[in-house]
């Protein structure tokens, strides 16, 4: 026995100097590389995970100041709103006095008020104003901080997952490779290549990922967005545009400049747009928008819901109501708390003549309103889906009818919003109302509405609507709103001072009663200047 295993020692060892023996070294080589590499990943990993975390931290910060410069902003806003109306108050005051009494001093002018105020002082209204502005530009800077610090975040994030993936699979190939050694033959060569192979992988998956850019948006392309942003806001498109055309010079791929763009050449086409829907402009204008809004999409992996909102809005007026509908939906998937987008869903899916869908979206709108007071936002909103169902109207006279009656119920909705309280939506037993004397003169839209033998507290609703140019759609403003309750016999003249770019050149009332459409009513304009 012993003779026989002296000899099977020396055969042992001489079949693994045949080739195993070299292998074998091959194989520890390679387990001691791969556990080299999950250690060098490893700390990749850590990297991106602490830089994720450090970002994290920084957009929570940033996010909390843009909320913060907001909440500021909206006060001043409300301030300087104050401030104006109490100067038109005593304007007014003053044009009376000045009537009443012939031979008091003359009213004093902007200049001789500014004259009395000791150096370097203001008059309030200026002064808010300024102020108000570096509030609205903090707030945009702040936000547009924050997205991009979001962006970086999930890069980051994105990062440490990947290496974390890597790691996994490097774990598997070092299992394959150790595995091999305890293996003879052909299996082991199999294990071992197959482990290689699965490590080879994931170095050049590292590698890859090392090398994938991490998002960095520039500062100052930042802060010309905002600048660029606050300018479009109040009307100055000219500025809005250099300011924004800059940014995109800064950093082409950054993907907010391009969107604010999109606004601004809409706007400085169309600058009734904000305050009616008035759209005027060329048909160049706009397509010129629509691909900067395009460009802003392909930036963002078709995830910038305020560039589909944008798309939406202008396709339903060119009346693509396919295109507008998917460019809504696609809006509401990013952000679905935004009742603006739900109602331009609404209007395009009228102008298909799709009813069923029609009223769902706009439920779904008034879902998201449920439990607000009635406020100038909401008023708004209303305004703006009464404008868009008028723009379908007029494109694709086909689905006029049921337009109307998605108005009606609207408008039903709303005068109970605002009286807070039931109507009947049915027109009374008895009794009658009339407008007359509408029409349009020195910057103001004039009217006058009389009833008879109405029932005590019967809802009186009139909603007033423009035409800003020969052979467009109608639109209907905010301000030509009128909800009260009224009785018995009476009526009311009523004057609405409007700043429009584009003249009104014709007029129209419509007229409820508890919610219920009684008549329409039209009056002149002025000369067209759009």
């Amino acid at each position: 026995m012993s003779t026989t295993d002296e000899k099977a020692g020396p055969a042992w060892e001489e079949e693994d100097e045949g080739g195993k023996g070299t292998l074998g070294r091959w194989i520890a080589i390679s387990l001691a590389a791969i556990v080299f590499l999950g250690a060098g990943i490893s700390i990749l990993q850590t990297d991106a995970s602490v830089n994720e975390s450090n970002t994290a931290r920084e957009t929570t910060r940033t996010a909390v100041g843009a909320l913060r410069a907001g909440v500021i902003e909206e006060g001043a806003g409300l301030l300087e709103q104050n401030i104006a109306a109490e100067r038109n108050s005593l304007k007014r005051e003053q044009a009376f006095l000045a009537r009443q009494f012939e031979n008091i001093a003359p009213p004093l002018s902007l200049t001789q008020l500014q004259s009395s105020i000791p150096q370097g002082g203001e008059l309030p209204g200026v002064r808010t104003s300024k102020e108000l502005r570096q509030l609205s530009f903090k707030s945009e800077e702040l936000s547009l901080s924050q997205s991009a610090l979001a962006e970086t975040r999930v890069t980051w994030n994105d990062r440490s997952t990947q290496y974390t993936t890597a790691i996994a699979v490097l774990a598997f190939a070092l299992f394959l490779v150790g595995f091999s050694l305890v293996l003879r033959g052909s299996q082991r060569l199999v294990f071992y290549i197959f482990g290689l192979v699965a490590a080879s992988l994931v170095v050049s998956a590292a590698v890859y990922i090392y090398l994938l850019p991490i998002p960095e948006t520039s500062r100052a392309a930042i802060v010309a967005t905002a600048n660029g942003t606050v300018a479009s806001s109040r009307g100055e498109q000219e500025r809005a545009l250099d300011q924004l055309d800059k940014a995109i010079v800064i950093d082409g791929d950054y993907a907010a400049p391009y969107t604010r763009r999109a606004i601004a050449r809409a706007l400085a086409a169309n600058p009734d747009f904000v305050r009616t829907g008035a759209l005027v402009g060329s048909q160049e204008a706009l397509q010129a928008s629509i691909e900067d809004a395009q460009r802003a999409l392909e930036l963002e992996d078709g995830r910038d819901s305020l560039a589909l909102s944008f798309l939406a809005t202008v396709a339903l007026y060119a009346g693509q109501y396919e295109q507008s509908v998917l460019s809504a939906s696609e809006a509401i998937t990013i952000n679905g708390q935004t009742p603006d987008v739900r109602l331009t869903k609404s209007a395009a899916e009228a102008g298909l003549g799709e009813a069923d869908s029609a009223i769902e979206s706009l439920e779904a709108a008034r879902d998201l309103l449920s439990g607000s007071d009635p406020s100038e936002r909401t008023r708004s909103l209303v305004a703006g889906y009464l404008t868009d169902l008028e723009q379908v109207a007029h494109r694709t006279p086909a689905r006029a009818e049921l337009v109307d009656r998605i108005e009606r119920s609207i408008i039903g909705t709303e005068t109970s919003f605002t009286l807070d309280r039931e109507v009947s939506r049915k027109v009374p037993r008895r009794g009658s109302v009339r407008v007359d004397g509408l029409r349009y003169q020195d910057g103001k839209i004039r009217l006058r509405t009389s009833w008879r033998d109405l029932p005590a507290n019967t809802a009186l609703t009139l909603i007033g609507f423009e035409r800003p140019a020969p052979g467009s759609g109608w639109v209907q403003p905010r301000e030509l709103a009128l909800f009260r309750s009224v009785g018995g016999s009476g009526g009311r003249v009523n004057q609405v001072p409007i700043k429009r770019a584009c003249t009104p050149v014709e007029l129209r009332v419509d007229a409820y009663l508890n919610g219920a459409y009684i008549d329409s009513f039209t009056g002149p304009g002025g000369a067209a200047t759009c």
